[in-house]
């Protein structure tokens, strides 16, 4: 008698590691970066070289870098509804944002071919090269503030707002926060 089927993900963005790249990866060409560095890139791939360093998105066992990926709301929403039957959502790393970064969201993906929306589903990696994902930026916010927070209450506006935004996408509410890596950094919605 299962009531609560908590899916968990990142607030801001996705990570993977393997040979099979997520569409919606974004490509860096070096595993680690400095702020100069950084500094130096544009857009998604700066989004991306940043992720990587703030949240230490490296393998815990052999240090290799994980894939930075933007956050899919297509795959999540198939992995909610289709795969987990989940009926609500922890999500994490709500800290990893900066409010002079836009926040790289895939909405879904269109066939370049056709230019139908084609949606998430097993196997979608094989056809990459006939899909293009639809991209949005949102705002982004201070993850520093976010990383002090003690309640929902204390939360920026930009990241209350983004919660909501996620929540009304995805079609579940979210129950749970993490705001930084201790475990004190985290609470219910």
């Amino acid at each position: 008698m299962i009531r609560s089927r908590i899916g968990v993900a990142k607030a801001t963005y996705m990570s993977s590691v393997g040979s099979a790249q997520m569409l919606s990866n974004i490509h860096l060409s070096q595993a680690k970066f400095t702020e100069s560095e950084i500094a130096a890139l544009e857009g998604d791939e700066q989004f991306a070289a940043w992720v990587r360093m703030a949240a230490n998105e490296f393998g815990t066992t052999t240090g290799r870098p994980r894939d930075i990926c933007r956050l899919d709301l297509d795959l999540l929403r198939y992995h909610i509804k289709v795969v987990g039957g989940i009926n609500c959502l922890a999500v994490t790393h709500l800290d990893i944002a900066r409010p002079d970064m836009a926040i790289p969201v895939v909405s879904h993906y269109i066939h370049k071919v056709t230019g139908r929306r084609v949606p998430a589903q097993p196997g979608i990696q094989e056809r990459s090269t006939k899909l293009e994902p639809v991209v949005y930026y949102l705002p982004g916010w201070d993850g520093t503030a976010v990383q002090r927070a003690r309640s929902v209450n204390e939360l920026p506006r930009e990241a209350l707002r983004y919660l909501s935004f996620l929540q009304r996408q995805v079609g579940v509410p979210i129950v749970f926060v993490t705001t930084g890596p201790r475990r004190e950094q985290a609470f219910t919605v």
